[in-house]
């Protein structure tokens, strides 16, 4: 279900492995996050690898930082197999 508003989607945020654990990928979300609620966006969303049950970590980052689930899809690799996502979202809102 789509909710009503004006959306910002975080199209891409890759920290390269040197750098994680450093803070990186806070500091990029934090921005991001600061930038929404200057654009008067109403939902900061993005799309991550969901991972087998127990491998989730990349939605657990996003969950600790913030972002609540808001639904699972799946899309089809170039090789046929199937790719899980979880589209993650924050309410701007509640960030002033």
């Amino acid at each position: 279900e789509d909710k009503p508003g004006k959306e910002l989607f975080l199209k891409t945020l890759v920290v390269h492995r040197r750098f994680v654990g450093r803070g990186v990928g806070e500091f990029l979300l934090q921005f991001a996050k600061k930038f929404a609620v200057e654009e008067k966006a109403d939902w900061l969303r993005l799309d991550c690898w969901r991972g087998p049950v127990g491998k989730d970590g990349l939605v657990k980052y996003y969950l600790g930082n913030g972002f609540s689930r808001a639904r699972e899809f799946a899309a089809r690799a170039p090789d046929g197999k199937e790719w899980p996502g979880q589209l993650l979202e924050i309410k701007v809102g509640n960030l002033q």
